[in-house]
């Protein structure tokens, strides 16, 4: 009589190295969502890539978007308000120059001055009028003139959509435009 012993050597082999392959990749899967946690409280974002939520991640992908278009706005914004600070600075000036020279042509019109004290009056105000030429010829912002007419209507984006315009125009303040620089006979 002849007897076989059966052994479950290759089954239990099998099943040893199925088990130890599924711990593997259980701990491989492990590895993988603790590090993606590890990211997301690190980052203290929800949504680090479309893997996590593809609506979400769409979502704050757009709101991303008008950030940086709010942004650029804000930007636009501030850049417009610094050029007309700068204008309201120089024609403040220019107001104050405007001042001293009706000053100087009222006190001109006194008949108890001199040809001499009327000449000199003159070469003051043709000095202003320099200095008013000066003004609107040198005042710029970021390379752009402001006040000599050549800073026309400007369109400045200060919003997400098209829509929201700002139209910032500036005319000139160049005295021969104006008026301002035609010769005042002070001397008669």
């Amino acid at each position: 009589m002849q007897g076989t012993v059966e052994t479950r050597i290759p089954y239990l082999t099998s099943l040893s190295y199925l088990q130890s392959h599924s711990l593997n990749q259980e701990n491989s899967k492990t590895q993988e969502s603790l590090i993606k946690s590890i990211e997301h409280i690190s980052t203290g974002l929800r949504v680090i890539d479309a893997s996590d939520d593809l609506a979400g991640f769409a979502i704050a992908d757009r709101f991303d978007v008008q950030i940086q278009g709010m942004s650029k706005a804000l930007q636009n914004t501030n850049e417009a308000f610094s050029a007309a600070r700068i204008a309201e600075g120089a024609l403040t000036e220019y107001i104050d120059i405007l001042g001293n020279m009706k000053n100087l042509t009222e006190q001109a019109s006194h008949s108890s001055l001199e040809i001499s004290d009327r000449m000199t009056l003159q070469e003051k105000i043709t000095n202003l009028q320099d200095r008013l030429r000066s003004i609107s010829e040198d005042t710029s912002f970021m390379g752009r003139k402001l006040l000599d007419g050549t800073y026309k209507s400007q369109n400045i984006q200060v919003g997400q959509n098209l829509a929201q315009v700002m139209n910032i125009s500036m005319r000139t303040a160049r005295p021969d435009q104006m008026g301002l620089y035609e010769w005042f006979p002070l001397v008669r």
